[in-house]
């Protein structure tokens, strides 16, 4: 079974698999990614493959593999060179090498982001009726937190760790992608749908504070915040990746980000732990 990914401007991607391993890890990825399943193939221009049995490649030491993972698997990138992952995770392994799982999700995304119109965001995003807010912050932040803790009654939750944000038309969306939530802790309370299209109007950086209160930012201070959101996940995309283009990937995260300063109201979220923050939301808009 093939897989793949809509987004609101028209572009898709897909994956494909050769084998019994990889299609079982599609198919684990797929249901925690909101990917739709189809038949037919995917265009070698389009997708991201994966192979049972790739050679070695540019990956951990050999000596090290029986420790770390059970299967290897290339994935190819149209018009690139190949790259090698080991990817069937042994139970012992630990938690922070399931980057490797997240590249198989992310990495056709740099493909998506040679134009100027999309960025992988390190965020949260939630929506009340028709209007989205983007929480962006440092690991560690709160995001997740921050999330979880709105009401439920009022907010859908749609991601609290990464997202694909694309400028189309004249607004933003949001495409969420796997939350911190679904990969590391496996929780389902926040459902992770790649192919639905959230309108964005407000952005807030957040930061752990002892009262909760939305605060105004410089230009300076909006776009320095911003940008670090907008290039953190970027060393997932530059696996393997050359130099050259690892570093136009980052700049074009950039001036995405301070596009998106002009465009879009930008704030500082002081938020407490116990507090309701998301009462400030509308503070301090015109």
């Amino acid at each position: 079974m093939d897989y793949r990914l809509s987004f609101c401007n028209g572009r898709s991607i897909g994956w494909s698999s050769c084998g019994a391993r990889s299609a079982r890890l599609l198919a684990k990825i797929a249901a925690c990614c909101g990917w739709e399943s189809f038949a037919g193939g995917v265009p070698a221009e389009a997708g991201a493959f994966l192979h049972d049995g790739a050679p070695p490649g540019d990956v951990p030491s050999p000596a090290l593999w029986p420790q770390l993972f059970h299967g290897l698997f290339r994935v190819v990138r149209p018009g690139n060179a190949e790259l090698h992952f080991y990817l069937e995770r042994d139970p012992e392994t630990p938690r922070e090498l399931l980057f490797f799982r997240r590249s198989i999700s992310f990495l056709p995304l740099a493909w998506l982001l040679a134009g100027d119109d999309a960025a992988l965001v390190h965020g949260a995003v939630a929506s009340k009726g028709n209007r989205g807010i983007l929480i962006c912050g440092a690991s560690g932040a709160g995001k997740s937190t921050s999330i979880r803790r709105l009401p439920d009654a009022e907010w859908e939750k749609h991601c609290d760790d990464a997202l694909l944000l694309i400028r189309h038309g004249s607004g933003y969306f949001a495409h969420p992608l796997p939350t911190w939530s679904r990969w590391f802790r496996r929780l389902p309370e926040i459902c992770c749908e790649g192919g639905r299209a959230v309108p964005v109007d407000r952005v807030f950086l957040l930061a752990q504070s002892q009262r909760d209160a939305v605060a105004a930012l410089s230009p300076v201070q909006q776009v320095l915040g911003i940008s670090q959101s907008f290039v953190f996940l970027h060393y997932i995309l530059e696996q393997g990746v050359p130099a050259e283009e690892a570093r136009a990937l980052k700049l074009r995260g950039f001036e995405f980000g301070r596009r998106l300063c002009r465009e879009l109201p930008v704030r500082r979220l002081e938020a407490t732990l116990d507090g309701a923050f998301w009462n400030c939301f509308d503070c301090g808009n015109s």
